[in-house]
């Protein structure tokens, strides 16, 4: 299993001050388990919850958070954050280069940069 390096959270902060938002980076790692929570910058606290239960349905699924969604609404009307899920864009999922799963939730202050924010840190892990 791959480490949350002081690399990869640099890489991170980077990413927000190049972004210009502040925001919240849960990971996962392909056992369930939690890896990293990190805040950057000026962020809403909802974010925090919001990163992890987008990481959390990226998890469960095995599939972006935004791609669930949009399979879901072929079947009706369907909310976008319940008590368990978070259809928001920003839950991303890949498997690396060695071979390891990972899912990422990213939460910023302009929800329209979520997912690229997130593929951009899955490319570093």
């Amino acid at each position: 299993m791959k480490q949350i390096t002081a690399e990869i959270v640099t890489g991170i902060h980077a990413l927000a001050k190049d972004y210009n938002v502040g925001l919240y980076v849960t990971v996962i790692n392909a056992q369930g388990e939690v890896i990293a929570c990190l805040k950057s910058g000026d962020v809403a606290r909802a974010s925090f919850t919001l990163s992890i239960k987008k990481a959390e349905t990226a998890y469960k699924f095995t599939l972006d958070s935004d791609v669930i969604y949009q399979s879901l609404i072929t079947i009706g009307q369907q909310n976008l954050l319940c008590e368990e899920y978070c259809f928001l864009a920003g839950g991303v999922i890949s498997q690396n280069t060695s071979g390891e799963r990972y899912c990422v939730g990213v939460s910023t202050n302009n929800p329209h940069l979520d997912k690229a924010i997130a593929l951009n840190i899955l490319s570093q892990l």
